[in-house]
């Protein structure tokens, strides 16, 4: 169930906490979320608004608090809390174990999730020293191309699409999901669509990666896909053109 928080800084010592399973001290949090010293008062009424807007969705089953309250450094986060991460790792994780039987629904319930790049928009200054975002898009990707390769494998085409677009929410211009979309409407003859999807790839290389062009494997496929069409059509000539 989904918590949506009164307090912008109540919910990222929340995600601070899940993230930080070996760390979860009042001392190392308010270290992590501020950058100089906080009042006691301050972070105690972050520490309530963090109760109270979890406990508006449920109380906890065993009568405790969400965010522990105690009398020493020690800052527990309820084991009922998880990420939105922590939901996309047990569905990799399930789907391997036993694809026949969760597989593609799995991992579409997960993906559900996914709303763009880890972390965008936030102010979290924490979040990039430990590797979160990075290990966020990645987990993403590695869903994305498991459920395509799942629905390639059955036909579902418009999975594959589903799957992959998901993929380039988290990160943008990823060869391995542009190239499996690409062969995708290679395979289905629409000239159209591979067309526009080389376009978007393109884009996203210069808007993300700062005017980044496509790497040697990525025009190589460019030219086998689209080979038999003129050199204008294609972009790039094909290498025993002259």
């Amino acid at each position: 169930e989904p918590v949506r928080f009164e307090r912008g800084k109540a919910e990222e010592l929340v995600i601070w906490l899940a993230f930080h399973p070996e760390q979860r001290k009042r001392s190392l949090a308010r270290s992590a979320l501020w950058l100089s010293p906080v009042q006691d008062a301050t972070f105690s009424n972050i520490t309530a608004a963090a109760r109270r807007s979890m406990n508006a969705v449920r109380t906890p089953a065993d009568g405790g608090a969400w965010v522990g309250i105690t009398m020493s450094d020690d800052l527990p986060l309820a084991e009922g809390v998880i990420t939105d991460v922590s939901v996309l790792q047990e569905a990799v994780s399930q789907t391997r174990l036993r694809p026949e039987d969760v597989g593609v629904e799995r991992l579409r319930s997960a993906l559900e999730l996914v709303r763009g790049v880890p972390f965008a928009g936030s102010t979290y200054t924490w979040s990039d020293g430990i590797g979160v975002c990075g290990e966020a898009a990645t987990l993403v990707v590695q869903a994305s191309v498991m459920m395509a390769e799942m629905c390639h494998e059955t036909g579902d085409i418009a999975g594959v699409y589903w799957a992959t677009a998901k993929g380039l929410l988290a990160l943008p211009g990823h060869e391995d999901l542009v190239a499996m979309r690409l062969r995708v409407q290679a395979t289905q003859g629409d000239h159209i669509a591979l067309r526009v999807e080389w376009e978007s790839f393109r884009r996203a290389l210069a808007s993300e990666w700062g005017d980044a062009e496509p790497s040697t494997k990525m025009i190589d496929l460019w030219r086998q896909l689209t080979a038999g069409w003129s050199t204008q059509e294609s972009q790039y000539p094909r290498e025993d053109s002259h």
